[in-house]
């Protein structure tokens, strides 16, 4: 089951992590998403680094804004 965090209340980097984080541990690949600005992408690359130690063979950061068909994703990842 995914993690939700509720979009009407504001939450800190670090419980955004932690959501995450706990997602990443139950399931993968793990899917952050909504409107542009909101710091989607600088979530995603902190919590990358922050498991670099904990994943032998390394962590990957897959940019899925260029991708525009919805069929091309799996393809990207």
């Amino acid at each position: 089951m995914a993690e939700q965090i509720s979009s009407n209340r504001t939450v800190s980097p670090n419980e955004a992590k932690r959501a995450i984080r706990k997602c990443i541990d139950v399931q993968r690949p793990v899917f952050a998403w909504g409107p542009p600005g909101i710091g989607k992408t600088r979530l995603a690359l902190a919590v990358a680094l922050d498991l670099q130690q904990d994943f032998s063979e390394g962590v990957c950061f897959v940019p899925l804004a260029p991708v525009t068909d919805p069929q091309l994703v799996a393809g990207t990842i």
